[in-house]
C-alpha cells in the first residue's frame, strides 16, 4: 500500500502539473534511466561478496517560467531488479521547486542527488548507497562562478515514528580554483536521534562528522588528457555515542587522482592513518555513507573504466575496480549505464 500511494502521489502531482500548463510558460518532459550492473568478489573483511544490480527509471514533468528561473518538477523514481515481484514499484516520488539566477540554484523538495554540482567523494557517499537513495529529500543552496562553487544541502532522510528513527544530515561541497590550483572542502554532519518514545528503551543518539579539507590542481586540457584532477588532504572523522559522551576523532591522509584520455578513465584514491567509521557494520547506511575500506589503516583504490559508447544523451561504461586494505584484495566487474532524454511539450 506504501508503495501504490507514493505512485499515486507522483501520478496526481504530474497531473496537476499538466493542468495547469495552460498558465504556465513552458511545459518540458524528461526521462532519466540510470543501469548497474557490479559484482563484489574477494576475501577483504570490510565489504561483503555480493552482486548489485538493477535499473532505474525517473519520468518527471516541469513547469517552468518564461524567464527561466522558476521550475516546478514532479515525477517518480522507480527500480527494477531481478526477482522483484512488483515490477517498477519500489521506487520513490520527485518533487520539488528550483530557482536558478545569475550563479544561484535554490533546490527544495524531493530532488534527484545526481542535480548535485559535484558528486561526493565514495569515502564521504559511496556508490551503493547513491544506487538506493537516489534522491535527497530537503534543500540544497548552490552558488558558483567561474572560479568555483559552494554547496549546502540538507538530506532529510528519516521522520520521526514508533518504528522509525529521527535522521538528517547537513553538508557542504565548495571547491576555488582561480588557474590550476584548486582547493576544497567536502563532507557531512549526520544526526542520528532516537525512535518516538525511543528513550524509554533505551536507545542512544549518535552524532557523526566527516569532512575532507583538500588542496591540489585541476585542468580539463593537458596534453592528450582531457581531464587531470590530483588532491591531496585530511579525512577527518568526529563520532560519538551520546551515552557515554566520548568523541572517536580519527584523522587520515587522503590522496586522488583523477585522469581521462579519449574514453579511458582512471581513478586511483590512497588512503592511510587512523581506522574511520568506529561503530562498524551496526552504524553503516545509518549514518556512516562512505566506503567502509576506511576502516583500515591503510586503502588502495583503483578504479578503471572503459566508456563503450558516449553521446550527449548516452553513456555506457565498463570498469574493473580494485580495494587493497590490511584484511586482503577486494575487486569488481562492474557495467553502467546513463541515459536521458526530454524536451518542450508546449510554450513559448
Amino acid at each position: 500500500m506504501k508503495r501504490l500511494s507514493r505512485i499515486n502521489v507522483a501520478l496526481i502531482a504530474a497531473i496537476l502539473l499538466a493542468a495547469t500548463a495552460t498558465q504556465a510558460q513552458q511545459l518540458h518532459w524528461q526521462v532519466d534511466a540510470q543501469g548497474f550492473f557490479d559484482n563484489v568478489e574477494g576475501n577483504d573483511a570490510y565489504r561483503d561478496d555480493i552482486t548489485h544490480m538493477g535499473m532505474r527509471l525517473a519520468p518527471q514533468l516541469s513547469i517552468r517560467s518564461a524567464n527561466q528561473r522558476h521550475t516546478l518538477t514532479a515525477g517518480y523514481d522507480a527500480l527494477l531488479e531481478p526477482g522483484m515481484k512488483d515490477v517498477f514499484t519500489d521506487g520513490t516520488a520527485i518533487a520539488y521547486y528550483q530557482y536558478e539566477h545569475r550563479g544561484l540554484r535554490f533546490l527544495f523538495g524531493a530532488y534527484p542527488r545526481r542535480l548535485m554540482h559535484e558528486q561526493l567523494s565514495d569515502y564521504i557517499v559511496c556508490d551503493s548507497l547513491r544506487r538506493y537513495r537516489p534522491n535527497i529529500t530537503g534543500f540544497d543552496f548552490l552558488y558558483t562562478t567561474p572560479k568555483g562553487h559552494v554547496e549546502v544541502y540538507l538530506d532529510w532522510t528519516a521522520k520521526q515514528q514508533t518504528e522509525v528513527r529521527e535522521q538528517f544530515m547537513v553538508g557542504l561541497n565548495a571547491r576555488y580554483q582561480p588557474g590550476l590550483l584548486q582547493m576544497g572542502l567536502e563532507g557531512y554532519g549526520y544526526h542520528y536521534a532516537l525512535k518516538l518514545h525511543g528513550s524509554d528503551y533505551g536507545q542512544r543518539i549518535h552524532d557523526y562528522f566527516i569532512a575532507h579539507p583538500y588542496v591540489g590542481l585541476r585542468t580539463n586540457q593537458l596534453g592528450p588528457l582531457s581531464l587531470l584532477d590530483v588532491r591531496a588532504g585530511l579525512l577527518v572523522g568526529a563520532d560519538r555515542d551520546r551515552a557515554d559522551s566520548q568523541w572517536h576523532c580519527p584523522v587520515g591522509f587522503v590522496g586522488d587522482v583523477r585522469a581521462q584520455w579519449l574514453g579511458l578513465i582512471l581513478n586511483q584514491t590512497v588512503y592511510a592513518g587512523k581506522r574511520q567509521q568506529h561503530f562498524g557494520n551496526q552504524a553503516f547506511g545509518e549514518y556512516y555513507w562512505g566506503e567502509t575500506f576506511v576502516r583500515s589503516s591503510w586503502w588502495s583504490h583503483t578504479d578503471l573504466a572503459y566508456e563503450i559508447l558516449h553521446d550527449h544523451d548516452l553513456s555506457v561504461r565498463a570498469g574493473l575496480v580494485f580495494n587493497f586494505t590490511d584484511k586482503g584484495l577486494n575487486w569488481h566487474q562492474m557495467l553502467t549505464l546513463s541515459y536521458a532524454i526530454g524536451g518542450k511539450l508546449f510554450g513559448k
